[in-house]
């Protein structure tokens, strides 16, 4: 039990700093602070490796559920193995989105129409955040008496934040909309690992209390 928290801790940290830093990013990108990124498959880099963080929180929480939540928590480490799947179905498959428009061989600069238009991985994109927001909506109700309120109301928010990808999705002009999903999942993570950081505590309590009387035996 002691791995399934410490590995649930470190991979919910892992993912509040891939969160933050992604979505601080998009937004410097997106009103010009910085250049766009040449490459798309680093831009998308973040993303990919938030899935498989994702999946391990959803899985350790899965396990530390007691049994009767656990309609909800399995549905959820669902919804995160197909976001999981999905991702690394898209990079593994990068020839396939390399599309050579998107070049222009005049400058020999890359022109992206990411920004401008929706590329495949621009889809990939927004289907992971839809399917990251309805798993941590399913883990709010999964949760609601485990976890402090801090934590319910985040994993709740995040998974009512669903419009919001809609939205940016379907206006461009909005696209930072999207980034304002990210640094409140990120939230959502933080709190995720004060979550574990409790469960911690008190497993390290318990064991106390249960050798503690055996080292006096021995004494």
């Amino acid at each position: 039990m002691r791995k399934i928290i410490s590995l649930g801790k470190r991979s919910s940290g892992i993912a509040t700093v891939i969160a933050v830093a992604y979505g601080i990013s998009q937004i410097l990108f997106q009103f010009r602070v910085i250049p766009n990124p040449h490459n798309l498959f680093l831009y998308f880099l973040p993303l990919f490796l938030l899935a498989p963080a994702f999946l391990v929180i959803t899985v350790c929480l899965d396990i530390l559920a007691p049994g009767k939540l656990r309609r909800w928590t399995i549905p959820a480490w669902g919804l995160a193995t197909i976001n999981c799947m999905m991702m690394i179905m898209v990079y593994c498959s990068q020839p396939g989105h390399l599309n050579p428009s998107h070049f222009n061989w005049e400058t020999g600069g890359l022109n992206l129409l990411v920004f401008s238009h929706h590329t495949s991985l621009v889809a990939v994109k927004y289907a992971s955040y839809l399917l990251m927001s309805a798993s941590t909506f399913i883990l709010a109700f999964a949760l609601r008496k485990c976890s402090s309120k801090w934590h319910f109301r985040s994993l709740l928010t995040n998974g009512l934040l669903l419009p919001l990808i809609i939205i940016s999705y379907f206006y461009p002009d909005y696209y930072y909309l999207s980034s304002i999903w990210l640094i409140i999942y990120s939230f959502t993570t933080f709190q995720t690992t004060s979550f574990f950081r409790i469960k911690e505590r008190r497993l390290q309590k318990k064991e106390k209390s249960v050798t503690s009387p055996f080292e006096w035996v021995i004494q």
